[in-house]
């Protein structure tokens, strides 16, 4: 049980230092148009998080005797991307009329389940496919180049030695190269209020040594906008901003500007009490 304990303590350590110092690359080149920030437990949003994902749990996702009893939140992140914000609002606001139906400019916060190796991809694009734009919004290679500079001789303009002729070094941008490395998110992709989303239900089923791993969640706000009940066969109305599946009781957007990624929790499956030794 140590050992075992201790391997997580790991996994947690390795998760939180990769993004702790992807977090710092992401400040810097973006000039603070996008940052993750660790929250810490007296953080009013850290306990709103985790007890959200307590709370929210669906009834009877745990119940018969199962390996797993709840949720173990073990940390949560802040993002804060301007670009994705603004992209967010003005889609909320293109739909405000006098006329408007409320239910068009809907907001709902919405759990989605993130694999950990997608994350730095998540925090910079969101859920788009196609980073291209974003990429050039949120990273200026000129000020980046300027940044990089090798300093040269001190001048009368430039006593720190920024004047004159100076050699450039290559210009590595961290965040971006680990956005690009990251790996790409499926979408359309599952939705729901419930932090336990049925991609996960199997796991905490049946159990076994994979189930008990670390796991990302991400907390959304979404514009759930026009919405088309999955079982229901008739396709006539608008075309829809979302899928809706009565059965499941989860959403799928269809458009990515619609989702913005608020926070990221780390979490395991926490086992049940009688499944602990």
């Amino acid at each position: 049980v140590a050992e075992a304990e201790r391997l997580k303590a790991i996994d947690v350590l390795e998760l939180r230092n990769r993004l702790a110092a992807f977090a710092l690359h992401c400040d810097h080149e973006t000039r603070g148009a996008a940052r993750l920030r660790r929250l810490t437990p007296r953080d009013a949003q850290y306990a709103r998080c985790r007890r959200a994902a307590a709370e929210n749990a669906r009834r009877g996702f745990f119940a018969g005797g199962g390996p797993f009893a709840g949720l173990d939140v073990v940390d949560v992140f802040k993002i804060e991307n301007r670009c994705l914000l603004d992209a967010f609002q003005r889609e909320v606001e293109r739909r405000k009329t006098p006329r408007s139906d409320e239910k068009k400019i809907a907001v709902k916060g919405l759990f989605c389940d993130v694999p950990a190796a997608s994350v730095e991809r998540l925090v910079l694009y969101g859920l788009r496919g196609d980073a291209a734009p974003l990429e050039r919004t949120l990273f200026d290679d000129a000020w980046l180049a300027d940044q990089s500079r090798t300093p040269g001789a001190p001048t009368a303009a430039s006593p720190g030695g920024f004047g004159g002729t100076v050699e450039r070094k290559p210009t590595e941008v961290k965040a971006r190269r680990a956005a690009r490395d990251a790996a790409s998110l499926e979408f359309p992709r599952a939705f729901s209020r419930y932090s336990t989303l049925e991609s996960v239900r199997g796991d905490a089923r049946k159990g076994g040594e994979r189930a008990g791993r670390l796991r990302v969640l991400a907390l959304c706000r979404v514009l759930v906008g026009a919405v088309r009940v999955e079982e229901d066969a008739s396709t006539d109305g608008p075309e829809p901003d979302a899928l809706y599946s009565s059965v499941r009781e989860e959403y799928r957007p269809l458009k990515p500007e619609n989702v913005l990624p608020e926070f990221l929790l780390l979490y395991r499956l926490a086992p049940a009490k009688d499944k602990t030794h």
